[in-house]
């Protein structure tokens, strides 16, 4: 097999997943061409509505496909898959960029506990109606 003597493979290893990529990046003895590559290297920041209509995505749970959108957030080397309850990718998009900020905000356990409220811890139970009664006598 021939290789492109114009381009080198470089595998790099993803820290933050630790997985291996392999990244192609061009070699070139003319600046012109090396400022083509640079200009395609421009991309949306997570803070945009733009990324996250890219990264939102539809899972497969227990075999079977959902119709809602999911997004996939990294806190300390763990994963956290919200629902964003919504099959519209423009909405979807909104939400995770909304959750994102409000997660830089206040933490992260805070605002998925405030995204999804039926996740979030619960107090500690009063007692049931057998209990109250037996208190009272």
């Amino acid at each position: 097999m021939k290789t492109n003597t114009n381009e080198a493979e470089k595998r790099v290893e993803n820290e933050k997943s630790g997985t291996q990529t392999g990244h192609t990046h061009p070699v070139s003895h003319f600046p012109a061409d090396l400022a083509k590559a640079e200009e395609k290297a421009d991309r949306a920041a997570k803070s945009s509505v733009e990324y996250w209509k890219g990264a939102v995505t539809s899972r497969t749970i227990r075999g079977k496909p959902t119709a809602e959108l999911y997004a996939r957030f990294r806190e300390g080397g763990r994963d956290c898959w919200v629902c964003l309850n919504t099959p519209n990718k423009a909405t979807a998009a909104t939400k995770a960029r909304d959750l994102l900020l409000n997660e830089k905000a206040k933490g992260h356990d805070v605002a998925v506990a405030e995204f999804r409220p039926r996740s979030a811890p619960r107090a500690a139970r009063s007692g049931t109606v057998g209990e109250v009664i037996a208190a009272a006598k």
